[in-house]
């Protein structure tokens, strides 16, 4: 398994309430001696559902708990590409593609990721719950 640099908050990869940009600098200083084609990159969002069941401890609903996840593969550029998007998206080639997130444009992106796709399976799961109504394609 790979080492995580940007680690579990893309936010704070130059510390605190640094800017995307500073955190982009940071992120491609530390990839500086990284070659090409060994700057894989994993966009991750898990999500949770927790059941609030009448008369059960918290211990029971907590086990009771299902996640929900939802990932973009893809590589690092060496310098950012592209206005749109936001974060790491200047950096971000998603697998499959040859522009980066900040380059694809909304609709191709919302498509393309990772919290999407958590979402979608949450909302599969929320579909198959009785009495749930609501819920469209």
């Amino acid at each position: 398994m790979g080492r995580s640099i940007a680690g579990r908050s893309a936010a704070g990869a130059a510390g605190g309430n640094s800017s995307d940009a500073e955190n982009n600098d940071k992120l491609l200083r530390l990839l500086a001696e990284v070659p090409a084609g060994k700057r894989t990159a994993r966009f991750r969002c898990v999500l949770s559902l927790t059941p609030v069941l009448h008369g059960e401890s918290p211990v029971a609903m907590a086990a009771a708990t299902e996640f929900f996840e939802g990932t973009c593969e893809g590589q690092l550029l060496e310098g950012p590409s592209g206005a749109g998007g936001f974060g790491y998206d200047p950096l971000f080639i998603p697998e499959g593609y040859d522009q980066t997130s900040a380059e694809l444009g909304p609709e191709v992106k919302n498509r393309l990721s990772h919290r999407a796709r958590a979402l979608v399976a949450l909302k599969d799961r929320l579909k198959g719950l009785k009495g749930l109504k609501g819920l469209k394609g």
